[in-house]
């Protein structure tokens, strides 16, 4: 039993080597053949016949297929980057999800953007009203009535002005009330900041605020003895300066009044009990804010006007095309600004999977910086071929497709792509080629080996024969026919196992497939397996021996003795 185990094992351990070292082991067969076949020959009696393999030419198929390998790739890979620097605010994906285009993988803090875009804004608010102002001027440019509007825009000015710092000291003094005394407005003093919040952001925010509201209240205090000089009566330069000065100051104590009521609504979102104070307070201020607001709308239409007079029809063209072009510039600025804060949130630019997320929030970001590689589900198969194989390849032919890691699994595909210029190694051109699925399999991923065989030509209902029945001889090919003659024939494709025959033999003619060469040897009466070409070596009648020397006979092929 022991033998029996070690010489199965040699067996198995033999099997697994040719398997693995298929080159090697039939340079080996191919040695031991030789050296069998000339023992055979030494004891060989001279005496012998040979036998033909016959078979009628028939219709079929000739299919002409090239065969390689290669990897699974997908179709589009981008690594998505960055264009704007800051750090990472939010990462909304991880490796192996799926995202839809447009889908927000990650943001960078955007608020020097926001600021930006409310800057670019305002400057097209500015240029709008430049615009429009320019416009009216235009349309107003014939009438003979620029000396009374200007009288009239002056006084409506004074107007403006005059309810501007009627308003001033009731909103100066209360919001001073808000940051400056405690008993006020308790929850707003820092202390009460950070107990009931427990950060800085607040605070920040309300000394930004406080900035703001601090400078506005130095404009009115500096302005407010200007404007009791000033009446209905003062010069048209004294008024129209004095409507620029109040313009800026509204404009600075708006942005004051918005910074307040945010750091308090900022508050208010993140304590549990709203104080009653904090209720009282963003109720004025919204009051307030809209108070200012309708004088600055009253002030830079006052401002607008006074322009519109003091314009004269010589300039009205030219004013207008100014104020358009800036119109225009600013419009651009703007669409630029909104387009950087966009920049912000980095969105997938097509479907696909995510393969790998190198960044998480808190890491710094800047110009180019990878936030994802996104690949799109389509995968396709790149394989690489010699010239001689990629010259019968063209778009559109079909293939079939194995994969080694998954054994069970066979599909169909296309040839997609084919390079058009060869890459050069080591002296060897090869040819890049591309093949895609016709159908797809969840089990398949980037990167897997594949075998492909792809159909390159064929042949239907064509009359066909054994490549290995045809014999060469210079440039002319031929096959035997079983009297012993020749007849010339034209080949046409050559498939894998046979050929086309194009002319020369005819539907239902005979010829040879292989001779077999009988010898009357003593020796053996058992079987042995010929180490050539598909053919056998048995015994017959008394110990003579068969050896059929090439080819394989088809379906139907008769033996015959010459």
């Amino acid at each position: 039993m022991n033998l029996f185990k070690k010489i199965g094992s040699g067996a198995g351990a033999l099997r697994s080597w040719t398997m693995s070292h298929k080159k090697t082991a039939l340079v080996a067969i191919l040695v031991i053949g030789v050296g069998v076949y000339g023992l055979t020959s030494m004891f060989d009696d001279g005496e012998s016949e040979t036998r033909s393999i016959v078979a009628t030419a028939k219709r079929g198929s000739v299919v002409s297929k090239v065969t390689g390998s290669g990897q699974v790739t997908a179709m589009n890979e981008v690594e998505v980057t960055s264009t704007v620097s800051g750090d990472v605010e939010y990462v909304g994906v991880s490796a192996g999800q799926e995202v839809k285009s447009g889908q927000v993988l990650a943001t960078i803090d955007s608020r020097d953007a926001v600021k930006a875009v409310d800057n670019a804004e305002l400057a097209l608010a500015n240029a709008q009203i430049a615009y429009d102002k320019a416009l009216k001027q235009k349309a107003n440019q014939a009438e003979d009535s620029s000396v009374s509007d200007l009288k009239k825009a002056y006084e409506n000015g004074y107007d403006a002005i005059t309810g501007t710092f009627i308003d001033l000291p009731a909103i100066f003094m209360d919001v001073s009330d808000i940051f400056y005394v405690p008993s006020r407005s308790p929850y707003f003093s820092d202390i009460e900041i950070r107990q009931l919040l427990g950060g800085s952001s607040a605070i920040s925010y309300k000394y930004q605020a406080g900035l703001l509201f601090d400078k506005a209240k130095g404009q009115y205090d500096e302005s407010f003895a200007d404007y009791k000089t000033l009446s209905a009566n003062s010069s048209p330069e004294d008024i129209s300066a004095f409507l620029d000065v109040t313009y800026a100051l509204l404009r600075d104590l708006s942005a004051a009044l918005t910074g307040t009521y945010s750091t308090i609504d900022y508050i208010n979102a993140r304590v549990v009990t709203t104080p009653s104070e904090m209720s009282t307070d963003k109720s004025l201020l919204s009051s307030y804010i809209s108070k200012v607001n309708g004088n600055i709308t009253s002030v830079s239409n006052s401002i607008s006007a006074i322009e519109d007079a003091k314009d004269s029809a010589a300039s009205s063209e030219l004013s207008l095309k100014s104020a358009e072009l800036t119109l225009n510039q600013q419009e651009d600025a703007l669409q630029e600004a909104q387009e950087t804060l966009a920049d912000h949130s980095i969105r997938a630019p097509f479907d696909g999977v995510i393969s790998k997320v190198p960044v998480e929030k808190g890491d710094r970001a800047s110009a180019n910086t990878a936030i994802a590689t996104l690949i799109t589900k389509s995968q396709n198969v790149v394989l690489s071929f010699n010239e001689v194989d990629a010259s019968k390849l063209r778009k559109g032919q079909k293939a079939t497709l194995t994969f080694d890691a998954i054994d069970d699994l066979t599909l169909s595909g296309t040839v997609t792509d084919i390079d058009v210029v060869g890459a050069v190694s080591q002296g060897v051109v090869s040819y890049g080629v591309e093949i895609g699925f016709d159908t797809n399999d969840d089990r398949i991923k980037p990167g897997m080996t594949v075998s492909a065989s792809i159909t390159a030509d064929s042949r239907e209902n064509v009359i066909s024969i054994p490549s290995s029945a045809i014999r060469y001889q210079g440039d002319r090919s031929y096959v035997n026919t079983p009297d012993g003659g020749m007849i010339t024939v034209e080949t046409g494709l050559s498939g894998d196992e046979s050929t086309e025959i194009v002319s020369g033999l005819n539907e239902g003619d005979r010829y040879v497939v292989s001779t077999v060469s009988l010898s009357a040897t003593t020796g053996s009466n058992g079987a042995a397996s010929s180490l050539f070409g598909g053919g056998t070596t048995r015994s017959f009648g008394g110990g003579g021996t068969v050896r059929v020397m090439s080819g394989t006979a088809p379906a139907g092929a008769t033996q015959i003795t010459r």
